[in-house]
């Protein structure tokens, strides 16, 4: 018995030994190795070796795992972190919601900032002056004046007696709680940048190039020993400005979550009557519908903006997603209720994607 308990001491001391050290360093100084010899560093004369240095689109941490394997668990703890830290329910649960910049800050460290290093997880930089007495009638004449598009019909030095878009916008909006509209017309504004910054990363791509990139839906079953080449990818790839993409992707997201937040605020107020805050008008960047408390079937193609404040919802289709390369920008934000997504077409994005 005495020689069982000398042996599981000796055990149990190497172990306090090892855990006051490095298991790792321990590990290869028995191998005779040091770090220096864990990184891979192709050789461009390597034949049939595919070159790292000759493959675009790569992110920006491959090259250095590559040849610092041992960084890896750093490079994903990072993004662990980031989302115990700013999904976890105290920092979501607190006066402010961090900020409403939880999910903005998961992005980042999850995503963005594997892709680029021009950004920083701070703020999206969203900025909205909002009209104080018809604050979204005014949001939706701002996307008209900054797009190009008539808001007021004229002919012969007249004002033209139809189409009269403000009178019928302002006869649509008018039931609307003025503390609704003002978070919506917000958002509106912050939409009208997201689509901006689209338009600006879009601007050296062929519109041609983009449809047909659009139009592909193989992709992947394409690509095994190369069945077929799509050059208007790679056209479009070496064209567009991902941060500008990477900017509009970020104001959109922060402004879901700030609107999202002031709604489920303002949803205690008995005095909004929520089971008639409807509305459905069209702008030149996408169509506007709020949707009260009842049940509702949604399946808009040209949504801009879709938020629903209640009710088991039916979506079907691109709500919530890009419908087409003419509506870029497409935000769905449904408050409550048991709701039901459904996309069966397969050529058509499914809610929540974007391409």
């Amino acid at each position: 018995m005495k020689k069982y308990s000398l042996i599981f001491l000796c055990i149990l001391i190497n172990a306090v030994n090892l855990q006051a050290q490095d298991a790792w360093q321990v590990m290869m100084d028995q191998l005779g190795i040091d770090e220096s010899n864990l990184g891979f560093a192709p050789k461009g004369y390597w034949t049939r070796y595919p070159d790292p240095q000759d493959i675009p689109y790569k992110l920006l941490a491959f090259d250095d795992l590559f040849a610092e394997p041992q960084q890896i668990h750093d490079f994903v703890r990072v993004m662990a972190l980031s989302v115990e830290d700013y999904l976890h329910p105290d920092y979501l649960n607190g006066s402010d919601r961090g900020g409403s910049k939880g999910l903005l800050k998961v992005t980042y460290y999850c995503g963005i900032r594997n892709a680029t290093a021009q950004f920083r997880d701070y703020s999206a930089s969203l900025w909205a002056e909002i009209d104080a007495d018809e604050p979204l009638l005014m949001a939706i004449r701002t996307i008209y004046e900054q797009t190009g598009y008539v808001y007021r019909f004229n002919t012969m030095g007249q004002a033209s007696d139809f189409p009269l878009i403000e009178r019928d916008l302002r006869a649509a909006i008018d039931p609307i709680h003025i503390d609704v509209q003002k978070a919506v017309a917000k958002t509106v504004l912050h939409l009208l940048q997201a689509y901006q910054f689209r338009e600006i990363a879009m601007r050296n791509v062929d519109y041609e190039d983009a449809v047909k990139c659009w139009r592909i839906r193989h992709l992947g079953e394409t690509q095994f020993d190369g069945l077929e080449y799509y050059p208007e990818l790679e056209d479009c790839a070496k064209n567009i400005d991902m941060n500008s993409i990477y900017y509009a992707g970020y104001k959109l997201l922060e402004s879901s979550e700030q609107l999202s937040d002031t709604l489920l605020g303002l949803l205690d107020r008995k005095e909004i009557d929520w089971k008639n805050q409807n509305l459905n008008v069209e702008t030149p960047i996408g169509r506007i519908v709020l949707a009260g408390t009842k049940n509702h079937d949604h399946a808009y193609s040209d949504a801009l903006l879709l938020i629903d404040f209640g009710g088991d919802d039916e979506y079907t289709g691109a709500v919530g997603s890009t419908p087409s390369l003419d509506i870029p920008i497409s935000l769905a934000i449904d408050l409550e209720g048991d709701d039901l997504y459904l996309n069966e077409d397969e050529y058509l994005p499914s809610q929540g994607a974007a391409i």
